[in-house]
């Protein structure tokens, strides 16, 4: 998901990427000089978490 969201982000002409969490939504954006882009907006029970 990360190397998707940085080829989003660059597409765009965004290169930073920064992670939102307001409960319980996250929200995943990128941003520039001038522009903010919404990457992704999940709900925390769509977040799926791979244990070993």
């Amino acid at each position: 998901m990360a190397a998707r969201a940085i080829t989003l982000a660059a597409a765009h002409g965004v290169p930073k990427l920064r992670e939102l969490v307001v409960k319980p939504y996250v929200l995943l954006y990128a941003y520039g000089n001038d522009r903010v882009v919404l990457l992704a907006l999940k709900h925390d029970r769509q977040l799926v978490l791979q244990l070993e």
